[in-house]
């Protein structure tokens, strides 16, 4: 896949190569007007995507019958309108889902973009480790987890961190090129330019703040990573990882990994710290096991999500029916008709785990 590219200018913006590929059906033609207009809708929108956006786009993608609201559909026509005339959401239906799956990519691959950390963790999360199967013409949810990769690497890779500028020396230096004037209008300029001068040194000297303050975040995530995986005991509740209910372990050591989590989309080793933690590869687990076996006030005051979405957010979805309904299996018929996944949901803990952290982060996100 190749990197999203972005410009002020969409008229300047070729369209990248993958999305050929992915709107190759509809015989646009490689390089015409048609393809231009289809890239350019997609990157305008792309570009001020907010959260209610990614869910709504993920739902028109993967052809979730929990379709977006009438009215975010008008907004999205009138947006793709702007740079494609011709497009209603009516009579496009197929290419409406195309181009929903090429706007989440867009936004998942421009890591300048505000969104993108929640449109790569909402196609990832969406997909259930391949349970959900997408009638598209490419891999979206393999696409979110490379975009999650480059972004993980993005955040972990530590900025550079100048000695920063000396004011006083700065200052000094002006009044002394001032003093050196032989005249007020000279004197002025001479000011004028010795106040930009300092004007651009603060500027670079907050640009070494951000800096600094990103590298201790990424500090402080890694240290609080690293003793809680240490003294393998569960913060919620109290006791030794051994401890916790074998079912409920992926669910309860994913939400207090996340908690650790400062930087989402979280490190690019998420999977290898949660096998750190005794998180078994093989073999599986139900979801409804793991839930039933966490225990009930843990559930309501640490998990459970207002608002939890069926689509993206599958597993903290049935947190809430579970809540709902109360103990035993009377939630699993009514959520797997609304998530459309098997009852009997099942896989391997690391996973489940690794899925489950994905979704706390994505709450987080939308929250």
């Amino acid at each position: 896949m190749a990197d999203a590219v972005t410009n002020d200018n969409a008229e300047d913006v070729k369209p990248s190569p993958w999305f050929y590929a992915w709107t190759k059906e509809f015989q646009l033609g490689e390089g015409s007007e048609l393809l231009s207009q289809r890239w350019q809708a997609i990157s305008s929108f792309a570009d001020t995507a907010e959260g209610a956006d990614v869910e709504a786009l993920v739902r028109l993608a993967i052809g979730s019958r929990h379709a977006p609201s009438s009215d975010w559909l008008t907004s999205l026509e009138e947006s793709f309108r702007e740079e494609y005339p011709a497009f209603t959401v009516s009579s496009n239906a197929r290419e409406l889902q195309v181009l929903s799956a090429c706007c989440l990519i867009q936004i998942s691959q421009d890591p300048e973009n505000g969104a993108a950390n929640l449109a790569a963790l909402a196609s990832a999360t969406t997909s259930v480790a391949g349970q959900r199967k997408f009638s598209l013409p490419g891999d979206l949810p393999q696409v979110a987890n490379e975009a999650l990769l480059s972004l993980s690497l993005s955040v972990a890779r530590r900025p550079k961190v100048g000695a920063g500028s000396q004011f006083k020396q700065l200052f000094e230096a002006a009044v002394q090129q001032a003093r050196a004037q032989p005249d007020v209008a000279t004197l002025i300029e001479a000011m004028v330019l010795a106040g930009k001068t300092v004007t651009s040194a603060v500027n670079k000297t907050q640009l070494t703040l951000q800096a600094l303050a990103q590298r201790l975040d990424q500090q402080d995530e890694e240290l609080q990573m690293l003793w809680w995986l240490i003294g393998e005991h569960s913060e919620d509740l109290a006791c030794s990882f051994g401890d916790v209910p074998d079912a409920a372990r992926p669910l309860v050591l994913a939400k207090e990994l996340a908690d650790h989590t400062v930087l989402p989309p979280g490190p690019p080793t998420v999977r290898a710290l949660l096998s750190r933690a005794k998180l078994a590869r093989r073999g599986k687990v139900a979801l409804v096991d793991a839930i039933a076996a966490a225990p009930l006030e843990w559930l309501k005051s640490h998990v459970a999500p207002e608002g939890a979405s069926p689509v993206t957010q599958p597993l903290h979805f049935a947190v809430l029916r579970q809540l709902e309904t109360g103990t035993g299996k009377a939630w699993v018929d009514g959520w797997a008709a609304t998530t459309d996944l098997p009852g009997n949901l099942s896989l391997p803990p690391l996973i489940l785990a690794e899925l489950f952290y994905r979704e706390r982060l994505l709450t987080r996100l939308l929250g």
